[in-house]
C-alpha cells in the first residue's frame, strides 16, 4: 500500500465555480449554485426571460447578468437563444410538427423570426434541416 495521498478531484460544482468572480471559495460556490438555478430555468423554459432567471437565482438583474457572463462566457440572453434553437432543432429532428408549431414551442411568436434565427445559428432553414435530418435516417 502506498503512503502517498490520493489526488483530490473536484466535483462538477467546484469546477464550475472556478470561473465565478469572488475572492472566497465559499462565495464562489454559492454564486455558482445561484447562477445554476437561473441557467436551468433559461434552458428548460423557452418563454423565461432574463429577469425571471435572475429572480430564480436570487440576484438582481445586473448582478445576475454580470456573474453569468463571467462564469459561462456568454450573456444569459445569448444562452437562452441558443437553448431555444437547440430545443427547436431537436423537435424538427424528432417530430412531425409544423414548423410554426416548433417555433411556438421553442418560444418564438412567429415562424419567420424563428426561421431567420435558425438559419443564422445553423446555416440552413428549419425546412432544409428537417429534410436533411429525415434523409439521413
Amino acid at each position: 500500500m502506498s503512503d502517498s495521498p490520493r489526488p483530490r478531484i473536484p466535483c462538477q460544482a467546484a469546477l464550475g465555480a472556478i470561473g465565478v468572480p469572488a475572492k472566497r471559495w465559499a462565495t464562489r460556490a454559492e454564486i455558482f449554485h445561484m447562477l445554476e438555478k437561473g441557467r436551468a430555468l433559461l434552458a428548460s423554459d423557452p418563454r423565461a426571460g432574463v429577469a425571471e432567471a435572475a429572480t430564480a437565482a436570487g440576484m438582481s438583474h445586473e448582478h445576475f447578468v454580470r456573474n453569468f457572463q463571467e462564469a459561462y462566457g456568454s450573456t444569459p440572453r445569448e444562452f437562452a437563444a441558443r437553448s431555444r434553437l437547440e430545443m427547436a432543432r431537436g423537435l424538427l429532428e424528432s417530430s412531425s410538427f409544423e414548423i410554426s408549431a416548433v417555433a411556438f414551442a421553442s418560444g418564438y411568436d412567429d415562424a419567420s423570426s424563428f426561421a431567420r434565427a435558425f438559419k443564422r445559428q445553423f446555416g440552413r432553414t428549419p425546412r432544409e434541416h428537417r429534410k436533411l435530418s429525415n434523409s439521413a435516417q
